[in-house]
């Protein structure tokens, strides 16, 4: 056995407190040592040749998620609000919608839109209101017929720039907002003393908070939100539907039933899509016997047709295989599902406490006259051209090319690259 030190035996006698009172010292000197060597040239050379650290990931996306749409925001602003108020009222729904707004105004009326003493069955309210509101705030002039058409053109921008991030990443949010901001057609929409841009806000924003609220578009699904069931993409709380609803309902206050029609239907048709569907089987068995009720008059056709006609022939000739898997999409048990997934109930409620009454009210001061007017003014565009709205049939292919220019010229690229990805099974 060695012989102690004279160092070790101090050390042995020492106790506990003294040994953590002196831990704490050296641990304060290779402090003071540390921050010395850090100000120092020797620190400034160690922390120039130390990588950088990275900020977290979630910082990051919300400074480029700020920018993005202060960016959105300000091209919203020099577009839109430049010189708003300079020009005179140009078209004649302009004139016709800033008049009945003042004339609203001066018969005290609230409820029944009146035009040159004659009620005015064309639109619902929203419009009008928000005339008043600006003519309260800016006075009777073209800037205050006008300014709520820039705020929702903005918001309309905005909500675009968040469902493409949703739905795509950032990168492709942001540009959807640029695009929807720069067109031609969107520009004239909020600069105009029209409803179109109010509906196209209400609209935007409801389909924004069905997609916002959904399981499947949250950061951490994304990349299987082409295997989720379809439940997977609704909202799962109640309190999101009623807000989409409730923006639903502002459409239907802004234009009518369209305000309804329009957002309903797209949402039920995309459950449709997204519904896991096995579009590989063939059609000589489980095709046959997965159709429904409502198509089995169009599987009994195809059975007689291939009785004269080769089945090869017939598929690759009309495309049968595919429109049969198609056709299980659509059957009737299939829509009333989507449907129901919508909650239909929860619409009813949303609609009804916020625009029904404005319907109910109208229609008992005007003993129906201003719903039958309406009602008529509504089906009647479904029947034949009114107001001298007409074109050939190519006349909305015309709308869109020369409505977003200058981003129409990409169409062509664009339509090849969707294309290429749909066959390719490309995630987007």
């Amino acid at each position: 056995m060695e012989p102690w030190s004279l160092q070790q035996f101090i050390e042995s006698t020492r106790s506990d407190d003294s040994r953590a009172q002196d831990d704490a010292e050296r641990l304060l000197m290779e402090q003071k040592l540390s921050s010395r060597t850090r100000s120092g040239r020797l620190g400034k050379r160690l922390a120039a040749w130390s990588p950088p650290v990275e900020p977290p990931v979630e910082i990051v996306a919300l400074k480029s998620s700020l920018t993005h749409q202060a960016v959105i925001v300000l091209i919203g602003l020099v577009i839109f609000f430049t010189n708003l108020g300079s020009a005179a009222l140009f078209d004649m729904d302009e004139a016709l919608y800033a008049t009945c707004a003042r004339e609203m105004v001066e018969r005290g009326d609230l409820v029944v839109p009146w035009f040159n003493g004659q009620m005015f069955p064309d639109k619902p309210p929203l419009m009008f209101w928000l005339m008043m509101l600006g003519t309260e705030l800016f006075g009777a002039t073209e800037l205050a017929v006008r300014f709520h058409s820039a705020v929702f053109g903005i918001g309309t921008a905005l909500a675009t720039y968040h469902l493409g991030r949703l739905l795509f990443r950032a990168e492709v949010g942001f540009w959807a907002g640029v695009i929807v901001s720069t067109s031609i057609i969107f520009t004239i929409s909020a600069r105009a003393a029209t409803v179109d841009s109010a509906l196209t806000f209400a609209i935007t924003a409801a389909v924004l908070t069905f997609v916002a609220t959904a399981p499947a578009w949250q950061t951490k699904r994304r990349q299987d939100k082409r295997l989720e069931e379809w439940s997977q993409f609704l909202p799962r709380r109640w309190p999101a539907f009623v807000l989409m609803y409730a923006l639903i309902a502002m459409a239907v206050l802004a234009k009518g039933p369209v305000g309804l029609i329009m957002p309903i239907g797209a949402l039920g048709l995309f459950l449709l899509m997204v519904d896991r569907l096995d579009m590989k089987t063939q059609a000589d068995g489980p095709i046959m016997r997965g159709i429904s009720r409502s198509g089995r008059w169009l599987a009994d056709q195809v059975s007689a047709l291939r009785m004269i006609v080769p089945w090869w022939l017939l598929r690759s000739v009309i495309g049968l295989h595919p429109v049969l898997a198609w056709w299980r999409r659509f059957t009737p048990p299939r829509m009333f599902r989507a449907g129901w997934r919508l909650r239909p109930l929860t619409a009813l409620l949303a609609v009804g406490v916020i625009a029904l009454p404005w319907y109910v009210l109208v229609g008992l001061r005007t003993e129906g006259r201003w719903l039958e007017g309406f009602m008529a003014m509504n089906m009647g565009p479904a029947v034949k051209p009114i107001q001298g709205h007409s074109g050939p049939w190519f006349y909305h292919l015309l709308t869109v090319f020369v409505g977003f220019f200058p981003w129409s010229v990409f169409i062509g690229p664009m339509l090849v690259e969707a294309v290429r990805r749909v066959r390719g099974g490309h995630p987007w």
